[in-house]
């Protein structure tokens, strides 16, 4: 499974999670964030990947890695209603 399929997936969980609860800007897309209204950015960062298990070519990979996820709210508004 390459690094862009984990990716895809990863987003598509998140996206049908999340819903319409804000707007989500995700990386290499265009985003200009509405003034006054709160957004999400989602970010993967690939990690290493090793291999986990011992065989031909049935071998299991780890793949670590970190997904951020920023809540941006309105300013001067407090961070409760990102939480």
């Amino acid at each position: 499974m390459s690094f862009k399929y984990e990716a895809q997936l990863i987003e598509e969980k998140f996206n049908t999670a999340w819903g319409n609860t804000t707007p989500i800007e995700w990386d290499n897309v265009d985003y200009n964030p509405t003034a006054g209204t709160s957004y999400v950015k989602f970010t993967i960062v690939n990690g290493n990947s090793t291999i986990a298990g011992i065989g031909g070519s049935s071998n299991m990979h780890r793949i670590r890695g970190l997904i951020s996820i920023n809540v941006f709210t309105a300013l001067n508004t407090g961070s409760r209603s990102g939480r």
